[in-house]
């Protein structure tokens, strides 16, 4: 029985303890329900925590950008305000132009017009100076010839016209008037005015010279001289006056400018002449003297009576104007005294102006070769 119930004591110890484990079991079984209860809060707290940091830190951001473009705000409201004064401002200042320019344009357009004028008058007075200066230097020039002429320049419009004729028993003198090259008929024409009596007295001398032509002597620049023959076109024995045509081709760079019936009505007594001609077959000379009178009557023609010192072979020079050295007239005769041998007064000559040949070239359709000449021509036909 003491068996039996320490038997029972046994069992109840064990069934007991086996309850007591059992119990314990239970216990920590609930303790680690709790403990993963604990540990899942816990997670979760922690999550919650890394949450509530990344929220805490977005949001700092989110408050600085919010203060940013807070800033950023306030200053476009500022320059938006600045730029609304700026465009009233500039809305007023347009205005303020255009009245200004309402009330200026009338004064601006009579000033653009004052300068205008200004410019104009300013452009004419300049143009006057200018004209006043080129005539005062080419009247300073002209004296300055006259005081001091160039002797090359004498030469060329003196000289170097005249021409010799040439006969036998005749010497005379003549000048180129004309000489030109004809695109008609592709060739050069030279005219000479001379005295009559030379062409009557060389035809007299030899009479073949009326076919064949008579010589004349051309002088040239560089001092040679070349012999052509010359044919008569037109003669009036009233003036004593013939014009010829030389018979070449070439044209000639010296031609005697003609003076015109203004000029030689306006000549008079005492005004300064130059006889050019070849005395006694001599090359041309040219000799000085004055106008004595412009109506010498002789035969029914109005002579001009030069002072000019003048002999046989000046006779068909030319005349002329010593200021303008400008061609008057054509010798024509000397005054000569004595009975039986005649003596020869060379002061006293007798020449025919322009004036009246030129009338007699008129009327014979001939007035061209007396028109005023370039003086500088071709020497060979143009191109």
């Amino acid at each position: 029985m003491r068996h039996g119930l320490l038997h029972g004591l046994t069992a109840l110890t064990v069934l007991g303890g086996v309850t007591y484990v059992q119990c314990e079991v239970s216990d920590l079984r609930e303790a680690a329900a709790d403990a993963q209860e604990i540990r899942q809060i816990a997670r979760q707290d922690a999550e919650e925590r890394v949450l509530v940091a990344q929220r805490e830190t977005r949001i700092h951001v989110l408050e600085a950008r919010l203060q940013e473009l807070t800033a950023r705000c306030t200053e476009l409201d500022e320059q938006s305000h600045e730029a609304e004064e700026l465009r009233r401002e500039l809305a007023e200042a347009r205005e303020a132009a255009r009245r200004l320019e309402a009330k200026w344009e009338p004064r601006l357009q009579e000033a653009e017009t004052l300068a205008t004028e200004f410019r104009e008058e300013f452009r004419r007075q300049g143009l006057r100076e200018a004209s006043l200066r080129r005539e005062t230097e080419t009247r300073l020039d002209e004296l300055s010839r006259e005081v001091t002429p160039d002797p090359d320049q004498l030469s060329d419009t003196l000289l170097m016209p005249t021409v010799q004729l040439s006969g036998s028993e005749t010497v005379g003198a003549g000048t180129i008037v004309y000489s030109k090259f004809d695109r008609a008929t592709g060739k050069g024409e030279t005219y000479v005015l001379t005295a009559f009596h030379v062409v009557r007295n060389i035809f007299a001398d030899s009479p073949e010279t009326r076919r064949d032509g008579i010589d004349i002597i051309i002088y040239r620049k560089d001092g040679t001289r070349s012999t052509v023959k010359a044919e008569l076109v037109r003669h009036d024995r009233g003036l004593d006056t013939a014009l010829m045509q030389l018979q070449t081709d070439e044209v000639f760079e010296h031609v005697a400018s003609v003076a015109s019936d203004r000029t030689i009505g306006s000549a008079g007594v005492w005004d300064e002449i130059t006889a050019v001609g070849c005395p006694l077959g001599n090359d041309p000379i040219a000799t000085h003297g004055t106008l004595g009178r412009t109506d010498n009557r002789v035969n029914g023609t109005d002579y001009w009576l030069i002072t000019a010192p003048t002999y046989y072979g000046n006779s068909g020079g030319g005349i002329y104007l010593s200021d303008s050295r400008e061609l008057a007239g054509v010798f024509s005769k000397i005054y000569t005294h004595g009975r039986g041998m005649q003596v020869a007064v060379p002061h006293l000559g007798l020449c025919t102006p322009m004036n009246l040949i030129r009338d007699w070239l008129t009327e014979e359709g001939l007035e061209w070769v007396l028109e005023p000449h370039p003086g500088a021509v071709f020497a060979t036909p143009p191109k």
